[in-house]
């Protein structure tokens, strides 16, 4: 997806906003939803009050969800550790799925967007099964141990290979879905295809992973010629290009590996095949959910990732 609009769901249940201008402080936080805790780009409030006020429903100790969205309106100036500090601090007991920076282009460009160290995350929240976080720049995992985490999104518009190589230790047993942008050079990735078939070998220390997403990445086609000379298709349900350089090249390593049909899905939204390849991918038995084909740039006839800046 272009990053053009909030998320409107995260792990399987609707995000809505949530401002204390707008909610009763009496009345019960609606368990059935996720809630965005953010503040206008434009705005001077300030994240930490809305989030004390959010903290103060009577019930917010049994929500499963948050959604972190935009939290100061200095971004180049402030990184996310004082919201990681906040949610480290508030111990939810049942909470079991944070995004952290759910941000559009219109209030912050990916690229732009300040992380930091989210490990403590991890540690203060043994029971957390899904994880997103949008921004590369400072963004800092280390190796994790978390025996819950089902499902983990890393959205950047340039993925620093310390991340791969901290992931491709860690000790993720109940881990099923990992979605990674991988980016452009220009805008934070440093890795090279080597890296990324290192990683790919590391995948099966993580015994349930049934969903690969390797996206937004400039080296689309080399990933995949690296796949089919893996055993990854022999694990894995379901393989994401989507959003990065994937062509022909890509494609064709695909089509004409037998492991590709074990896959159940395979996702190709912003690609730049050919027509041709495209009716081929559709012969495929399986589920190919293709679109958005584009052309290379027709100034200096480049493949462009969908979300870099």
């Amino acid at each position: 997806m272009a990053i053009s609009e909030h998320l409107r769901s995260f792990a399987g249940k609707s995000v809505v906003d949530w401002s204390p201008d707008e909610f009763d402080p009496q009345d019960p936080l609606n368990l059935d939803v996720f809630y965005r805790i953010a503040i206008g780009w434009d705005s001077e409030s300030d994240w930490g009050y809305h989030f004390a006020r959010f903290l103060a429903h009577p019930n917010v100790a049994q929500i499963t969800g948050i959604v972190i969205g935009h939290w100061a309106s200095d971004f180049d100036q402030r990184d996310s550790s004082p919201i990681v500090e906040a949610l480290v601090n508030a111990r939810l007991p049942h909470l079991k799925a944070i995004f952290l920076g759910d941000i559009t282009y219109e209030e912050n460009e990916l690229s732009w967007i300040i992380q930091s160290d989210i490990a403590p995350l991890f540690e203060a929240y043994p029971q957390l099964e899904h994880l997103g976080v949008r921004g590369g720049e400072g963004l800092i995992f280390n190796v994790i141990q978390h025996a819950a985490l089902k499902s983990l999104t890393v959205q950047t518009g340039g993925l620093d290979i310390r991340i791969l190589q901290d992931l491709a230790r860690s000790d993720l047993p109940n881990l099923e879905s990992l979605e990674l942008w991988l980016g452009t050079s220009g805008y934070g990735w440093n890795g090279t295809i080597d890296d990324v078939a290192r990683f790919i070998q590391s995948l099966d220390r993580f015994p349930k992973l049934s969903a690969l997403g390797l996206c937004d990445s400039e080296i689309a086609d080399e990933i995949a010629q690296q796949i089919v000379n893996s055993t990854l298709l022999d694990q894995i349900s379901s393989l994401d290009f989507s959003f990065g350089t994937f062509g022909d090249e890509g494609a064709e390593a695909l089509i004409n590996s037998p492991k590709t049909l074990k896959l159940k899905t395979l996702r190709l939204e912003h690609h730049f095949c050919s027509d041709a390849i495209v009716e081929k991918l559709g012969q495929l038995p399986i589920e190919v959910v293709i679109f958005n084909q584009r052309q290379p740039d027709t100034y200096d006839n480049q493949r462009y990732v969908l979300n870099g800046e």
